[in-house]
Order: C-alpha cells, then structure tokens, then sequence
C-alpha cells in the first residue's frame, strides 16, 4: 500500500496543486473578488442609560441623530450581492459607556462601532468616515422659575391693569447646565389691546435669556398656565372739606380750612367706581385750638372696598388755620354819617359821636382806621318829635365785625324853618346835603 502511494508522488503532489489552482481560477472568474461602498447608514446610541444615571444629558442630541457613516466593503461579489440585499442589517452603534469629558468645552470623542451581517462568504470593511463622533455631556440640572405676564398693546382709555396673575405662577425646568444658566426670565404673552373688562386666558410659558432670544429643548412640568388680566376703571375724584366740631380756643377764631391734593385718581371695579362723586373726609376738632393745626388722613380708608389710590399721594392733609381775635374801638363824629333826610324837615342829634367797638383778627382789626368804616343814618318815615333809638347802619371791611348791640342815636326832628342844619347836643350844627343811605347792617 505504501508503494501505491509513493508510486509516482511527484506527479501526485502536482496534480493537487494544479486542481487547487484550477479551483481559484474558476471561483475567480465565476464570484470573483471586489469593494463596494455603503453611505447613509444612521448612528445608533446605546447605552444612554450610563449617562442618565450620572445626571448627565447629551446637548448635540440632534446632530448626533442625524449623523451618518460610509462605509467600504470588500468581499466576493456574491458576498457584496447579499450585503447590499441585507444593507439594512448593516448598524452603526455609539456606545455612551466609553464617554471621557464632562462639559461644552471638553466634549468627548467615541467610537463609531460598526457590525455587518454574517454571510456565506467573508466580508472585510477597508474604509470607514467618521470613524469617531463628537458627544457633548453636561449636567442635568432642575430649577424652578417664577413665571412673568408680560401684557402687548395698551387697554381701553381711562383703564389700567392691577394684579396680573398666574395659575401656577411658578414652572420646573429641566435641561443642560449650559442652558439653565441662560436662563433670564419665563414669560407669557397676553395681548390686551383696547380691553376694557377683566378676562382670563390660557398660555404656554416660554423661556428667554438676558437678550430676549427663546432658549428651545428646556424640559417644562407644565405646558400651559391660567392668566387672569382684571382690569380696573379710573377716575379722578375730589376730596371733600371735613365737617368741623368744636371751637378754638376764647380769642381765637378758624381762619381757612385747606385740604391737599383737591383731587385723588382712584381706580377700581367699574360698578362701583361709577357711582363715586366724591370722597368724603372725616371730621376733625378743633377744640380749645390756639395756632394751626394739620390734620392727616388715610385716604384709601375712606373708599369702598375694591377701590385703590393710584396716586403717588397716598394720604390727605387738612390745615386749619387759627387765628387770634383783636378789638378795637371807634367814635364816629356825626358830621362823618351819610344822613338821609326828608326835605322840610331838621334833625338835632344829642350825641356827637358814634361809639362802636369792632372784633377781627388782631393782624387785620390793627390795621383798620375810621375812614375805612362807613356809617349812615336813614330819617326817611321819622315824624317831628323825639326819637330814641333811630338805628345807625355800618359798613365795614371784610372779616370785620361788630360787637355788642347796634348803635343808635337820639334824634330830635324838627320841621325846618330856615338853612337845613343839623344840631349836635343842642349846641353844635352841621349843615347837610340829603342823601340816598347804602346797605348796611345796623
């Protein structure tokens, strides 16, 4: 048997040779060897679980999900047949557990992994781009905002705003460290142009940096809050002089009473707004007073409720002026008394003055002088005889008053018998001119 096979070994060896070479060359010719390209295989991330665990969020989400691998393949072109039907099978993984750097500006660089199907025969990938993909992490933070209404456009003339409020007023929000520091103001839009009654209405809340820019792909607890927009009615109301109790101090008087402001701007329901004319202050005393006295009030104490100050000017001051009382007495000769009398007839007069005293206050009383005073005398409807009491009217300055009983005269009338004269004390005479008398209080 070992002959057999020695027999001719050369030729043997061969021919084993030649067949395997024949082999190749057939297999050549009929799946012979070749490369082809596949583009637009999408990366898969895995594993996100990692990052997750850690408080971390990828902030390139997007462009990592839209990234995408070419590949080179070389193969048999039946192998390459079969690839290209099974492309899908073809997977591009980024795997997070191989992350290096935390932070935008120490992103991390991983590994493009890429898995082909199995086939009859093998398959070797030459080329590969990218091979590494940029993955950006930072820290997933949570804070929480208050949410601001922000109203657009100007309410109805002769209305205002109060109290805007919202339902939550305060938002959650969730995102990458980067844009959590952003972070200026969340805000809603509502739009009251021309409105003249409260209303509420629902809004998403939006999130805005220092520039007014929106920052996009924050995580929110809630996606819409109630905003309730109460307009209130204005109106420009005066204040009215308190009612005064007491009196001040014996000699002394109230001069003035004053109040500022005169007018308050109030705001409110517009029911109960429409029917305020006025606002009425309380009383004060100004007992036993000897010198000026400032009274101060709570004006939004004295409205009804619902309705505020929107004045600067929160309060009202009422200043009463005291002042102190003078005297002063006067003799009025009677050649200085305007006299009316009836033609035909004289009139003898027994004093020769008028005594009157007059009150006022002490700057002004101490600064009147007799030529300020007119005094008259109306005989008009006196018969001839002696007459006791004949009234003497008085005119005098303003502020001024008379005090004690109404002056009178003895006046002893006379039918005329010559020259009109008129006497004094049965000695003096005076002649007059008849003349119309002014009012006057006696």
């Amino acid at each position: 048997m070992n002959d057999l096979l020695a027999k001719n070994l050369g030729w043997k060896l061969f021919s084993i040779i030649a067949a395997i070479i024949l082999w190749f060359m057939v297999i050549n010719i009929e799946n012979p060897m070749d490369s082809k390209s596949f583009s637009n295989i999408p990366v898969k991330i895995i594993n996100e679980d990692t990052i997750a665990g850690r408080q971390l969020i990828m902030t390139n989400r997007e462009e990592l999900e839209n990234a995408r691998v070419t590949i080179t393949v070389r193969a048999t072109r039946r192998a390459l047949e079969e690839l290209t039907a099974n492309r899908g099978l073809i997977t591009a993984t980024v795997d997070l557990r191989h992350f290096t750097n935390i932070g935008v500006t120490q992103p991390s660089q991983i590994a493009i992994n890429v898995s082909l199907p199995n086939t009859k025969d093998p398959l070797e990938m030459t080329q590969q781009y990218p091979r590494m993909l940029t993955v950006v992490l930072e820290k997933n933070l949570t804070v929480q905002q208050n949410i601001r209404i922000e109203p657009r456009g100007d309410v109805a003339q002769g209305y205002m705003l109060y109290g805007l409020k919202s339902d939550p007023n305060i938002i959650q929000l969730s995102g990458a460290e980067s844009d959590i520091e952003r972070i200026y103001a969340v805000k809603v839009s509502v739009d009251v142009s021309g409105a003249s009654a409260s209303f509420t209405v629902n809004k998403e809340p939006k999130i805005y940096d220092k520039e007014g820019n929106e920052i996009l792909g924050l995580g929110k607890d809630i996606k819409s809050v109630q905003v309730e927009i109460p307009i209130m009615k204005k109106k420009l109301l005066s204040l009215k002089l308190p009612p005064i109790t007491g009196l001040p101090a014996e000699g002394f008087t109230l001069f003035n009473v004053g109040v500022e402001p005169k007018l308050i701007e109030v705001a409110g329901d517009p029911e109960v707004i429409d029917r305020l004319t006025q606002i009425d202050l309380l009383p004060i005393s100004l007992n036993n007073l000897t010198d000026n006295q400032i009274f101060t009030q709570d004006v939004a104490a004295l409205l009804p409720r619902g309705i505020m100050i929107i004045d600067t000017i929160k309060q009202a001051k009422i200043t009463a002026e005291i002042k102190k009382m003078g005297y002063k007495e006067f003799a009025i000769p009677i050649n200085q008394l305007q006299i009316n009398i009836p033609e035909g007839v004289q009139a003898v007069f027994v004093s020769s003055v008028v005594p009157i005293t007059l009150r006022g206050i002490e700057e002004v009383i101490n600064n009147i002088t007799q030529e300020m005073i007119e005094a008259s005398v109306n005989l008009t409807g006196y018969g001839a005889g002696r007459h006791e009491e004949v009234p003497v009217y008085l005119r005098l300055p303003e502020g001024i008053t008379r005090v004690g009983d109404p002056p009178t005269l003895i006046v002893e009338i006379k039918k005329e018998q010559g020259e009109e004269v008129v006497e004094t004390s049965g000695t003096d005479t005076v002649p007059i001119t008849p003349s119309p008398v002014p009012d006057a209080n006696p």
